[in-house]
């Protein structure tokens, strides 16, 4: 009985299937562009046009000085050398290195000074 419940429901999806394929493999029709055809009359010269945009060329041309138009004022400088940040990224490095090695190098992870105590957990309990 299961068998034949099964050949009908893989049928019936098969069906659906081509069912599915035939309706989706319509074609597909663009539109026609629209044309506008309401008359507009220009308040200025091609020349002032032109002359306005070259005039402002760099903000127009590109969406980079986007950026420097929503900015309120100067960004805030930061304490930090780039001798320090390259010094900090670079320990950082280090120790996820250390933390993901396969070599098994965790003992001179765990002896390193400066490194984060936490309490060994054991099953969500801690550790004695």
């Amino acid at each position: 009985m299961n068998r034949i419940a099964s050949a009908l429901a893989f049928a019936s999806s098969a069906a659906a299937a081509a069912l599915a394929a035939f309706a989706m493999s319509g074609s597909a029709y663009a539109e026609t562009p629209t044309i506008d055809t309401t008359k507009f009359t220009s308040m200025r010269s091609r020349a002032e046009v032109r002359s306005e945009a070259l005039a402002d060329r760099a903000r127009l041309s590109s969406a980079g000085s986007e950026w420097l138009t929503q900015q309120s004022g100067p960004l805030p400088r930061s304490g930090m050398t780039r001798a320090q940040a390259r010094a900090e990224y670079i320990a950082d490095r280090d120790e996820v290195l250390a933390r993901n090695s396969e070599i098994g190098d965790t003992s001179r992870f765990a002896s390193a000074k400066g490194r984060a105590t936490m309490p060994t957990m054991l099953a969500g309990q801690p550790a004695r």
